[in-house]
């Protein structure tokens, strides 16, 4: 196996991206872990060769959920350095030797933080998630509707017009008649 640092930028942390990555590196047989750092996130892994790594980066930055510049609350993976183990760049991780890979705060001895805290951790973490995938949902049917009502709106603004020019023939016609009769 060989052992890999990452540091994902981007909006990468509070939007649950955490327990997306962690889904990812299981389904590949990656071992490691995932912290946050800053606005940031650092990935400490070990894999079988480069292209798993390779594969796992392309699922990271396929699953983008947002667009960065409308959405503060989407995942958005703008970049995703890879650093080899002996490659410059490369960081030692503070946990080595696992058997799949965790978050980091599942990775705290006992005396940090009670199993009961780690577990609400982990659903804080996954309802982040989950309510990140509903507003979107609810985002993308905001924008249909808002269409719909720009469409409405023209509609009537052309009704309106078409209906004044009928206005303006129907006064036409009765003042001619008016001044026909008289």
């Amino acid at each position: 196996m060989k052992k890999y640092y990452l540091l994902v930028e981007g909006t990468v942390t509070d939007v649950g991206f955490r327990v997306f990555v962690k889904k990812i590196a299981n389904n590949l047989g990656i071992k490691g872990y995932i912290a946050n750092f800053g606005n940031r996130v650092r990935i400490f892994c070990d894999a079988d060769n480069d292209s798993i790594i390779e594969k796992f980066v392309a699922q990271l930055k396929s699953h983008n959920t947002s667009n960065p510049e409308k959405d503060a609350f989407g995942i958005f993976v703008k970049n995703a350095s890879v650093y080899a183990e002996g490659k410059k760049g490369y960081e030692k991780p503070e946990y080595s030797g696992l058997g799949m890979f965790y978050l980091d705060h599942e990775l705290l001895p006992a005396d940090k933080a009670t199993v009961f805290e780690k577990e609400m951790l982990n659903r804080m973490e996954a309802g982040t998630g989950v309510l990140q995938f509903k507003f979107n949902f609810l985002d993308g049917k905001y924008d249909t509707i808002s269409q719909s009502l720009i469409s409405l709106e023209r509609f009537f603004k052309i009704y309106s017009v078409f209906m004044g020019g009928i206005l303006v023939v129907v006064v036409l016609l009765l003042a001619f008649l008016i001044f026909k009769i008289l």
